[in-house]
């Protein structure tokens, strides 16, 4: 079976991966976020005192970071939260690519990528590759526009390894295995980038694998009937993209990674934690992001850097909440209505108890990378905070959510006393 050939499955529910075979897309499409709406604006939040809060078993107090990292991938998913800043969101080289579909950061010693489990998304044979050439680190990304009879999708990854050389040797190879499994491949010159080849069979499905310093870019793209002149023109784009990008990347030698600071400004010790035997999807993204790196897990991704860029978003912090930063209290609250606004279909709900400037709703799409089916949206000085549930609509509403929401609004409270 070649690669890409049919859907993989992620989290017990479907997902466009490589290529998935339009008489399945109508069961795949749930992860969208829909037409955005304006949210209700605040013209300022009402303070109000924690104590009178109802926050369950959570924490109040803001809590000291102290991640406790064993093993060597949790050194490594430290450098690769710092490259997703680094890596092109799809919407950006295509604008039609809004919808989102997985992010991931790739580890070449976690079996879940590779081979043809439920969660993989690359072959077997990769695996081999990437560890052979000592991946470092690797981050992924997936959107797709989310259409049933038009299915475009790009599928895009970047990979450090130690070495410029390590990075040309390990694209040779996951090349050459890419013809080993497709030998129907042929390579067509991408425009403006000299000795680039766009490796495709049909015209509508292709792989980029380039080396760039000690990075490889190793993306696939995919849109529903053959268009050569569209295709390469939009791998023209993503490659002049990521390596604007790229040429302003810093690479973290290995035995410095873990002097990276793990909680700059604080923005951790804001952020409400995950309560000890509590399960929180997505463990490996813990930490704190540069904006850009957060774009990469925003429903609405386009709309999300305008707003960043419009609050003055400097700093974001995901743990079992994700706050934000931005730079002042009035960009706050305008923050706080864009990530306040409901999509289509979602339901809004009550504030928690207390919590009047707080906006909540019930998601129509689960998000599919938090697994969100509910969130709260609060804000409290510079800061705005996201707080959800995963547990199902059908269960009735979480009342740990309204904790949660309590609780984190009593930490950006009390961080600043």
């Amino acid at each position: 079976m070649n690669w890409g050939d049919v859907p993989v499955m992620w989290g017990g529910r479907a997902r466009l991966r490589w290529l998935t075979p339009l008489w399945l897309a109508p069961m795949m499409m749930l992860s969208g976020c829909g037409q955005t709406v304006e949210g209700a604006a605040i013209g300022a939040v009402t303070r109000v005192d924690p104590a009178t809060l109802e926050t369950g078993p959570y924490p109040v107090e803001p809590t000291a970071f102290d991640p406790d990292i064993q093993h060597p991938y949790q050194v490594y998913a430290i450098e690769a939260r710092r490259m997703l800043g680094y890596l092109v969101p799809p919407f950006e080289f295509d604008a039609e690519l809004t919808h989102l579909d997985d992010v991931e950061l790739i580890d070449s010693s976690s079996d879940g990528l590779f081979g043809d489990g439920l969660n993989a998304v690359y072959p077997a044979e990769f695996q081999d590759v990437m560890q052979r050439h000592h991946l470092i680190a690797g981050v992924l990304t997936i959107r797709s526009n989310d259409s049933v009879r038009a299915l475009k999708l790009a599928n895009h990854a970047l990979l450090r390894f130690p070495s410029d050389e390590a990075a040309r040797a390990a694209a040779a190879d996951l090349d050459a295995t890419l013809h080993g499994l497709n030998p129907d491949l042929r390579g067509l010159p991408v425009p403006g980038h000299e000795g680039v080849e766009y490796r495709t069979g049909n015209g509508s499905k292709g792989y980029l694998v380039v080396a760039r310093g000690p990075f490889v870019v190793l993306t696939m793209l995919n849109r529903h009937e053959p268009d050569e002149e569209a295709i390469l023109a939009v791998a023209s784009d993503l490659l002049d993209l990521q390596f604007e990008r790229l040429a302003s990347a810093t690479v973290t030698p290995i035995d410095e990674i873990l002097d990276l600071p793990l909680d700059p400004d604080g923005i951790m010790r804001r952020t409400l934690p995950a309560m000890k035997g509590e399960w929180l999807y997505g463990e490996s993204f813990v930490g704190a992001l540069s904006p850009q790196a957060q774009l990469h897990f925003e429903l609405d991704g386009a709309a999300a850097r305008e707003a960043f860029e419009d609050a003055g978003v400097d700093l974001v912090a995901r743990n079992y909440a994700t706050v934000y930063r931005a730079g002042d209290e009035q960009a706050a609250l305008r923050l706080h209505t864009v990530l306040a606004g409901p999509a289509r279909d979602d339901e809004e709900i009550d504030p928690p108890p207390g919590l009047d400037d707080a906006r909540c709703r019930v998601l129509a799409q689960e998000d599919p990378v938090s697994e969100y089916g509910s969130v709260c949206v609060l804000a409290y000085g510079r800061y705005v905070a996201v707080v959800g549930s995963t547990q199902p609509s059908s269960l009735g509403l979480d009342p740990g959510l309204y904790q949660r929401a309590s609780a984190q609004y009593a930490i950006l409270a009390r961080s600043e006393a």
